[in-house]
């Protein structure tokens, strides 16, 4: 707990062998996630949970910080979609629960072979359930709950060997 404040100034985009980010429980970093942490390269993970981040998750973070593994800005006040980028990246962890993200999960996502940690709950999210995470074995905790989407559980769920919380 260090109680940092104010929003993420750019220079930090300069830190070119930077891999990690993390800014967690007891900080309040505020204003809206920036796109140049796009610019962080060699950047692996990026936690930026139980912060004041508001306003959409711009894409253009996915397409530059391409090798991002683990991912978790839960406990924010982020709204908008998720970004289809993300799909490009070699995830193994996204956390985003307990934000205010809408629509629906973007296609792919829960088909990325590295993917084991799911957890996207309490948002608005909606549509049919994401049938992509149902058929990944690498998958082992799957929160989806508290959020608005629609359908039954696909059989495919028998695919889900590794899968302890659901």
């Amino acid at each position: 707990k260090n109680g940092l404040r104010g929003e993420l100034p750019f220079e930090l985009s300069l830190l070119s062998n930077l891999d990690s980010i993390l800014i967690v429980q007891g900080n309040a970093i505020l204003g809206t996630l920036p796109s140049f942490l796009g610019a962080l390269t060699k950047l692996t993970k990026l936690w930026l949970v139980h912060n004041q981040l508001v306003g959409p998750i711009p894409g253009e973070i996915f397409t530059g910080a391409s090798k991002l593994k683990d991912i978790d800005l839960s406990y924010n006040m982020l709204t908008g979609t998720i970004p289809s980028e993300l799909v490009q990246l070699p995830l193994e962890v996204i956390q985003l629960e307990k934000n205010a993200l809408l629509g629906t999960v973007p296609q792919g996502l829960g088909s990325i072979a590295s993917l084991n940690r799911v957890e996207i709950s309490e948002n608005q999210l909606s549509g049919p359930l994401p049938g992509d995470f149902f058929r990944n074995p690498s998958i082992y905790r799957l929160r989806m709950n508290n959020n608005r989407f629609t359908g039954t559980l696909p059989d495919t769920i028998g695919r889900m060997t590794a899968l302890e919380n659901l």
